[in-house]
């Protein structure tokens, strides 16, 4: 996925002590969500990356646990279309995760 030529990156965060990395999104390969510096979560807690399209309801795209020193990795398989994305986002989830989001964004990566 990570090289096809239809593969749009957005780089997001810069400071090191902030959550920083990069989403890869191809409208056939679905999305690679990749950085560090998520803060740690309670053991019944987990993150879940949305798909915020620029018109509807959010997506999900994946539920995670970032590694004990903040690095995360999310791969959601899947038809999505860059074009019609505003942002990507991540909130904090029960384990299991959710159909909408239940809390405030602890991270926005806007898309367009």
């Amino acid at each position: 996925m990570l090289s096809k030529p239809d593969t749009r990156t957005v780089q997001f965060g810069v400071a090191e002590n902030a959550p920083h990395g990069r989403a890869f999104v191809t409208p056939t390969g679905g999305v690679v969500f990749v950085g560090s510096q998520l803060p740690r979560l309670a053991g019944d807690r987990a993150f879940e990356l949305w798909l915020i399209p620029k018109q509807g309801a959010p997506r999900p795209a994946g539920v995670f646990r970032p590694s004990q020193n903040g690095d995360f990795v999310n791969i959601s398989n899947g038809n999505v279309s860059p074009s019609d994305l505003q942002a990507l986002a991540v909130s904090l989830e029960p384990l299991a995760g959710s159909a909408a989001p239940t809390t405030t964004p602890i991270l926005v990566v806007p898309f367009g």
